[in-house]
């Protein structure tokens, strides 16, 4: 090999390597562009998330509202009955401090006093299981977050990864050819 076609060697190998650089910022640009865009989904996401557990939450004060109202509503429907049964058992003459009047409006007072416990019990539970909801939905929203950096990061890492390779395989290719050139010489 002559100098001169080493020196052409040596120099393509160096245009090569200048060329190389260029792709290793056209790789990083779009490991940074495809990171944003992770970054840009999961914030998207989170706010979606939080939002849904704001949702969840007045679900469940609405539901715990709803069945306080339903039970102060039937618990003022009882107080009517009694009144109502009070007024007819006192009507026909019946003594309402003793006997079946007294066990049939206990009855009644029984009965009504386990719906009452029954719909406050069920407006408890409904908004229990909205709050849980809603801190499923607040954890989604931070592991969302938390997993997209992790994979930005590895797509940063991995384009850093790619880029270092493609430095060292210019090296070689530069100092194999100048050896070359200096076997000849």
């Amino acid at each position: 090999m002559s100098w001169l076609t080493g020196g052409l060697m040596l120099g393509g190998a160096v245009l090569d390597w200048m060329g190389s650089e260029s792709e290793q910022d056209a790789i990083d640009d779009a490991a940074d562009a495809q990171a944003a865009e992770l970054a840009r989904v999961a914030k998207a996401n989170k706010e979606l998330s939080y939002q849904d557990a704001k949702t969840a939450l007045r679900m469940g004060q609405k539901r715990r509202f709803q069945a306080d109202a339903q039970s102060g509503i039937m618990y003022n429907n009882l107080q009517k009955l009694l009144s109502t049964q009070r007024t007819r058992y006192a009507k026909s003459g019946v003594n309402l401090k003793e006997g079946s009047p007294v066990d049939v409006m206990e009855a009644t007072t029984e009965a009504a006093a386990k719906d009452i416990m029954n719909v406050k019990y069920q407006g408890k539970s409904a908004q229990a299981e909205a709050n849980s909801l809603a801190r499923r939905y607040v954890t989604l929203a931070e592991n969302g977050m938390r997993d997209a950096a992790a994979q930005a990061s590895l797509i940063q890492d991995a384009a850093n990864d790619a880029t270092t390779a493609s430095k060292w395989d210019q090296y070689s290719s530069v100092f194999n050819t100048a050896y070359q050139w200096y076997q000849v010489s």
